[in-house]
Formats: C-alpha cells, structure tokens, sequence
C-alpha cells in the first residue's frame, strides 16, 4: 500500500515504510517507485524492468489518505534532531573560540595542549587538492582563504566535527602556463575576452550603422542556446 501526500508521501517515494525504515528486498528499486507514484488504484501497468533477471509486475492497492504525522509519531525524532542541532552549536562554539586564540598569536601546540587536541600538519596543499580523510573540500577551501598566520575552522569528515586550522605558510608557485590547475581558469578567462569583445564589436556596430542584434540567433550560434522556431 502506498502513501501519498505530506511527509508520509516523502517516505514512501524514496523506498521507505511508515515507520521511516526502508523496504527490504524491493524489486526495481526507484524505477518501480517512480512509476507506482505515477499510477492509481486498479489500474493495468506495465512492468517494470530488473536488470536481466526479468520484469517487475506491480499493482497500486490503496493510497493512505494525505496527513500530517501526530507528535507521537515525530516526537523521539523531533528529540534527536533537537539535541542533534545542540551539540553542533556547542561544538562550533568551541572551534571558534579556540580560532580566536590562535587568531590571537596563541601558540597552536599550547592551545590543542589544554584542550587534549590532536594536531595534524598538511602540505604541499593546492586549491586543486583532492579532498581525502580529515582533509575535507572546506579545509581546502578555508586554508586559501586567508593570508598567512590566518585561523579559520572547517567542517570534518565525521558527522558534527569541526577542524580548526592555522594557516603556518604560505608560498606563491612560480607561474607555469601548463599547469593542470590552471587549465581550467585559463579556458574560463579566455571564455570572458571573447565575450566581452564579442560584446564591444556588436554594440559598435549598432552605433555606426544601426543593427540590431537578434540575441537569440547568436546564442544558438555560439551553442548557449536551445534552437527556437521563428515568429512569423
């Protein structure tokens, strides 16, 4: 039996009971969701394939009324997401305070000391580091967001961790027009000139002799666009 409507509907359309468990063993997976979601009671589908182990024949027999879930119902999650949302305020709290400290010119050794923290070091980092273990995108990030002797604090890798880090050097690469890392930014400013010459030739034009621009046209010329059909 399916659920549709409210919170009950969100449960089942992503393979999972009343109860907020999923339904073990369900053939075709989202697919036969998907198309369950798609049908009513007592109407003929068509199956839907598994793989090369066949087909999936499904029948919709009864749709639970739209409704809000008690709080009964919600009340031990309602806790858990309450306490959850907590102990994340609390330990960002402390990650900021001892940011501050190091902000400060607190020796970061002496700090993580008090507090029976761990200290890791990372180097050689680029902007293109591939986030692995306790280096998550947004230490990556954060570390190249400030100067040298900055302090920031990151989301970790474990759930409601937080990372503060200190920022010990900083060292500017020498310039090399083939780095990997800057293929990417070369392409997107090349990209920009061309636009912004683009932008500067058509609006000359327009002032000498008058055009107008069918900014449509030159989109799909340039690939921007989807192909429209022209109003006569």
């Amino acid at each position: 039996m399916l659920s549709t409507g409210s919170d009950l509907s969100e449960l089942a359309g992503i393979g999972k009971d009343l109860a907020g468990k999923p339904v073990a063993d369900l053939p075709g997976g989202q697919d036969l969701l998907g198309k369950a979601f798609q049908t009513d009671v007592g109407i003929e589908n068509a199956p839907v394939p598994i793989g090369d182990d066949g087909n999936a024949w499904f029948e919709v027999t009864g749709v639970t009324a739209d409704r809000d879930r008690t709080l009964d119902e919600v009340k031990d999650k309602v806790i858990a997401a309450w306490k959850h949302d907590k102990v994340d305020e609390a330990i960002a709290a402390k990650a900021n305070q001892v940011k501050d400290r190091l902000a400060k010119g607190e020796e970061l050794a002496k700090v993580a000391g008090e507090l029976s923290l761990e200290v890791k070091t990372a180097d050689k980092l680029t902007r293109a580091t591939k986030p692995e273990g306790d280096l998550t995108a947004a230490v990556v990030q954060s570390a190249f967001a400030g100067p040298k002797g900055s302090a920031a604090v990151a989301t970790g890798s474990a759930d409601q961790s937080k990372l503060v880090l200190l920022v010990a050097d900083a060292v500017v690469p020498p310039y090399f027009s083939g780095a990997p890392e800057l293929v990417q930014s070369s392409q997107q400013f090349s990209s920009q000139v061309a636009n912004d010459l683009l932008a500067q030739y058509t609006a000359q034009l327009q002032t000498q002799v008058g055009m107008t621009l069918n900014q449509t046209a030159l989109q799909q010329a340039l690939g921007q666009g989807e192909p429209q059909q022209p109003d006569f």
